[in-house]
């Protein structure tokens, strides 16, 4: 009986043993698992400030992206206006040597004018 004895407190020392192992490593993986989760809060903490500093970000860019197109469309806008006044100009200046051009003309009629005025003064006064 005693050899009976014997061998069961051996097999209840190799169970609590066997217990006292698996329960150190249930505990060395539970420390494991906290470890992950404490790095996956930092993980996911990071991310939320990354995420929140492009939300930032990208509402500034959409802010400064309406400016410019503000801002292009009032230069649009002026690029037109000087388009118009430079075929306005371009007009007036095509109409001026246009005009320019018939000046000698003019100055040759006026002259034949002036000449035929005299012929005739001179003409009325003789009579």
């Amino acid at each position: 009986e005693i050899d009976s004895y014997q061998q069961k407190q051996e097999d209840l020392n190799s169970q609590l043993k066997e217990i006292k192992d698996a329960h150190a490593l249930s505990l060395s993986e539970l420390n494991e698992a906290r470890e992950a989760r404490e790095n996956s809060a930092l993980e996911l903490s990071a991310f939320k400030e990354a995420h929140a500093a492009l939300e930032s970000k990208s509402t500034s860019t959409s802010s400064k992206v309406k400016e410019l197109n503000a801002t292009i469309s009032e230069k649009d806008k002026a690029i037109q206006e000087l388009e118009e006044k430079l075929v306005t100009f371009n007009d007036l200046q095509t109409m001026t040597m246009e005009q320019s051009k018939l000046i000698p003309e003019l100055q040759e009629r006026e002259q034949s004018a002036n000449e035929a005025l005299e012929s005739l003064q001179t003409n009325y006064n003789s009579t």
